[in-house]
């Protein structure tokens, strides 16, 4: 899995993933999330561009999940957004796109961000 910060804009960080979000992307040692956004990050608001993604698996779903309750618990928000048809068929077979914001588009998800949509 590729993890990009691609920019921090009034206190929101816009996030890049790509390739495979899978078991063998994901490390049980490391918290991606802090590593690269510091030790506030579940505080934050954080837009997630899905456009590169190639495939999630199970784990990348319970990473996906762990993640978004950090940050319920911490006040923060997680919006994904741009979810590739087959990443977002993976989301819509679990039911999970009723747990998880996800909006269309990153004009979308800023939107969702400054609470002009829900």
């Amino acid at each position: 899995m590729n993890f990009v910060l691609a920019a921090l804009e009034d206190g929101v960080a816009h996030v890049e993933l790509g390739g495979r979000i899978t078991q063998d992307s994901i490390s049980p040692f490391s918290d991606v999330f802090r590593d690269h956004l510091g030790s506030s990050a579940y505080e934050q608001q954080v837009l997630v561009d899905f456009s590169n993604v190639e495939w999630l698996d199970s784990s990348g779903i319970s990473w996906l999940l762990a993640s978004l309750r950090k940050f319920r618990e911490n006040g923060g928000k997680l919006v994904l957004h741009s979810i590739p048809p087959n990443v977002r068929d993976v989301i819509r077979v679990l039911n999970l796109h009723k747990t998880f914001t996800i909006a269309n588009s990153a004009a979308e998800a800023q939107q969702v961000a400054r609470g002009e949509l829900s």
